[in-house]
């Protein structure tokens, strides 16, 4: 479903639901299945959080009150790792997610211009800057604590095929 546009009129950006969850090489003909590129599609950590079935009915009718009535009673569609200054504990029940589900990996989604203040609507002053530093160093200890390291995508690439026998 669309919240965001993009440009006026526009019809919104492309919707990822029913991708593969965990990295894949891509089909160049439909890039939401696996297929035999050298393109290695490494998604950002979006986790699922109704049970299939429900997902489902809440895709269906996500914009009417359906929808805001299942989001009302069972929470988020999805959980994101995605720092916006106000949500630690969610993504630290992510990481606990993603550890307890053994994904292959946890990307979380930012943009470097958010780092700094008024980068983005999101964290506009340096008060929220110092906000998301603390949440960033808790995300990091607890990951490392969990043994999860970072790595590059060029990285993630030999570890990906090493993996895979690629």
């Amino acid at each position: 479903f669309v919240r965001h546009k993009g440009l006026p009129d526009g019809k919104g950006g492309p919707d990822f639901s029913g991708f593969p969850l965990n990295p894949y090489l891509i089909d160049p003909n439909d890039i939401s299945h696996p297929g035999n590129s050298p393109m290695l599609e490494v998604p950002a950590t979006v986790i699922p959080n109704y049970p299939p079935l429900l997902e489902r009915l809440h895709h269906t009718y996500h914009a009417n009150l359906i929808g805001k009535g299942i989001r009302f009673v069972a929470g988020e569609p999805f959980l994101w790792l995605r720092p916006t200054g106000k949500n630690l504990e969610l993504l630290l029940r992510v990481v606990d997610i993603g550890v307890e589900r053994e994904l292959p990996v946890l990307e979380f989604v930012f943009h470097s211009s958010e780092l700094m203040p008024g980068g983005s609507p999101r964290f506009k002053n340096e008060e929220e800057i110092e906000v998301l530093y603390k949440h960033l160093e808790k995300l990091f200890k607890k990951m490392s604590g969990e043994g999860i390291g970072g790595m590059t995508l060029k990285e993630y690439r030999v570890h990906w095929e090493e993996r895979n026998g690629k």
